[in-house]
């Protein structure tokens, strides 16, 4: 600190003792804590032995400053210390305070639990104690099916992640996302989910079981079920692309499809095994768009059709 910022603070200190002396309205003292970055700490102090505020005059000083974090700081300390049941406002302490602050609210939600509290520190917080912590405290809540699987899809829970993924299981009926958000955060479960719920499984789930990295052992299983009930292109392709062993019987079902361009393109990428197949019908192909795009009725619904089969393939 130079000597003329040693001076001009020391000019301060005097001035705000003078201050003191003189019974500053409660109003004055917020004035100061606005306006002087020196005398803010001491003109806060001032203000709350004055005034002792309470949660409403406080929340509203909150909302007033929530733009300008060195403000907000001081209302936002008070309520997590004397107010930490006011989920609302501890909220949105977590949206617009600084990273301490926000952790220092999520310690409070958790400590007062309320179910929609906890789903937001769970979906805003990146730090893992805090979700860890915020999960165990959902599971205490009898959590919707809907909040056992935000536990189950955040990177930061463990020990309530698994826990989450057990009480989703059990469930009598799962919806799809559920079954998808065990799948892809905890293999480990794999066995356990399709024993229960495999009935019940859409060929998305199917398919992401497939496709797992994990290679769960009820994949080739999944895969028998997909191709043994489905006639559609995206789901079967889904056998043939993961399951070699099963490409023959695959290939079977398909060719029995009208098959685009796109389709049988993407049939050869990935199975160059059957080129020999899949040439003629796209050189068959080629030869029936060439003599189709000499009408001019027909061209645009030929280009619609494949902008169509290229959405398709990529979904």
């Amino acid at each position: 600190m130079n000597p003329t910022e040693t001076s001009k603070n020391e000019s301060l200190d005097r001035m705000f003792r003078d201050l003191l002396t003189k019974s500053p309205a409660p109003e004055q003292l917020l004035e100061l804590v606005r306006f002087s970055k020196h005398l803010r700490e001491r003109a806060w102090n001032a203000f709350v032995e004055k005034a002792n505020p309470d949660f409403k005059h406080l929340e509203k000083l909150f909302y007033d400053w929530k733009s300008r974090q060195e403000l907000c700081s001081y209302p936002a300390k008070m309520i997590i210390e004397h107010f930490p049941d006011r989920h609302n406002i501890l909220l949105k302490i977590i949206e617009f305070g600084t990273s301490e602050l926000s952790r220092d609210a999520a310690r409070a939600i958790i400590a007062h639990p309320d179910k929609n509290a906890l789903e937001y520190v769970l979906f805003a917080s990146n730090d893992q104690t805090i979700c860890e912590q915020a999960g165990q405290a959902l599971l205490k809540l009898s959590p919707a099916e809907y909040q056992l699987v935000l536990i189950v899809n955040n990177r930061h829970t463990s020990a309530s992640k698994r826990t989450a993924g057990s009480i989703l299981i059990k469930l009598d009926a799962l919806m799809y996302q559920s079954m998808n958000s065990i799948i892809y955060s905890l293999p480990a479960l794999i066995p356990e989910l399709w024993q229960k719920h495999k009935a019940a499984m859409g060929d998305f789930v199917l398919e992401t079981i497939i496709e797992s990295k994990n290679r769960p052992v009820c994949r080739e299983e999944a895969a028998r079920m997909l191709l043994d009930r489905s006639s559609e292109f995206s789901p079967l392709f889904h056998v043939f692309r993961n399951c070699p062993d099963l490409r023959e019987e695959v290939w079977g079902k398909l060719s029995k499809i009208e098959l685009s361009e796109t389709w049988l393109q993407a049939i050869k990428r990935e199975g160059p095994e059957f080129a020999d197949r899949v040439d003629p019908l796209l050189a068959d192909l080629a030869e029936l768009e060439k003599k189709k795009r000499t009408d001019p009725r027909l061209a645009a619904d030929i280009i619609i059709k494949e902008i169509k089969d290229v959405e398709r393939a990529t979904r």
